[in-house]
């Protein structure tokens, strides 16, 4: 079985030779003398042009800072994240951090952002409703109302960009076809940084709170470009 290391070098060379194969400056029986060596190689290692970008685009790490010490309430919509863009993430006293290629990353550290706006935006959008007030009046700490709430929004969004995957699943099997390679480049990074992931500890939670948080996260735009540039806040109120 060929290593992830042997695979990448393979890669290297197939895009090398297509480089040449594309280059005007080659002569013609050089242009096709690279291109039947990268073709051969394709087919030897049983790789398709797609799987040589993203094996050849690699992985990154990025960071996102919330700003806090403590947990950041965006962690509780990483498992969707992570299975929506075939990215692997944790946190650690507020940082979040994110693996996988380098446009997954970047769409996973998107949602993150989404979802810290879309929570602050519901969360006082659900501080004026008599739902809110109903559950002081209870005596319930408006902290821990709070907490519940924001927990049940991220953790909705997460939900909801999960399907995502599975709707990729349903639509395009070509890209579906690239995730066990996604997916595998994560997890050789993973081990070679000796990097485990274990999961996020939970606090009790108020019920009726929570499910406040996940309806109002049922109704947060996910969508990117024109939908992505609405206000969250007005998105959040509808």
């Amino acid at each position: 079985m060929t290593s992830q290391t042997t695979l990448q070098d393979i890669v290297k060379k197939i895009r090398a030779l297509r480089a040449r194969a594309a280059d005007s400056a080659s002569s013609e029986n050089e242009a096709a003398m690279a291109a039947k060596v990268a073709d051969e190689l394709l087919e030897r290692h049983n790789i398709n042009l797609s799987e040589v970008d993203v094996r050849a685009d690699g992985v990154v790490k990025q960071r996102w800072d919330s700003g806090r010490k403590t947990c950041p309430v965006e962690s509780w919509a990483l498992e969707g994240i992570d299975k929506g863009c075939n990215v692997e993430s944790w946190y650690q006293r507020g940082v979040i951090a994110v693996v996988g290629s380098p446009a997954d990353v970047e769409t996973a550290l998107y949602y993150i952002d989404l979802t810290r706006v879309a929570v602050a935006a519901c969360w006082d959008s659900f501080q004026k409703t008599d739902e809110f007030w109903r559950q002081r009046e209870r005596g319930q700490a408006a902290r821990k109302i709070g907490f519940s709430f924001r927990k049940g929004v991220a953790m909705r969004i997460g939900e909801r960009i999960g399907k995502f995957a599975d709707s990729a699943e349903r639509v395009s099997s070509s890209s579906n076809a690239l995730v066990p390679v996604k997916n595998a480049l994560v997890a050789a990074y993973l081990d070679d940084n000796n990097i485990k992931i274990s999961s996020a500890s939970s606090s009790p939670v108020d019920t009726s709170a929570l499910y406040a948080g996940m309806k109002a996260g049922e109704k947060v735009a996910l969508g990117r470009g024109i939908e992505a540039s609405r206000p969250v806040a007005a998105i959040a109120a509808q």
